[in-house]
């Protein structure tokens, strides 16, 4: 197996080099920030701040399925006659 035989800093490296990390910076930091904020808001409530981290964690396995359930919308609108 290849990957066995990499060292584990140039794995690291290899799977970080298109990641711009100034930009993962701010977005982990204005995430933080909203949770923080979020958690004073729900009277600090923990399973608020859980179910928005699973949301930001889920985010694009979401969008795929809204884009698939958008198109089941418009071949059903086509279908009735309704353009």
């Amino acid at each position: 197996m290849e990957l066995a035989r990499l060292p584990l800093r140039r794995l690291a490296s290899r799977l970080a080099e298109g990641i711009d990390g100034t930009m993962l910076v701010l977005i982990v930091s204005l995430s933080m920030l909203g949770l923080a904020a979020l958690f004073s808001a729900s009277y600090e409530t923990p399973a608020r701040v859980v179910n928005q981290l699973v949301s930001l964690g889920g985010r694009a396995g979401r969008d795929v399925d809204r884009g698939a359930g958008a198109r089941a919308d418009a071949d059903a609108l086509r279908a009735a006659g309704v353009t």
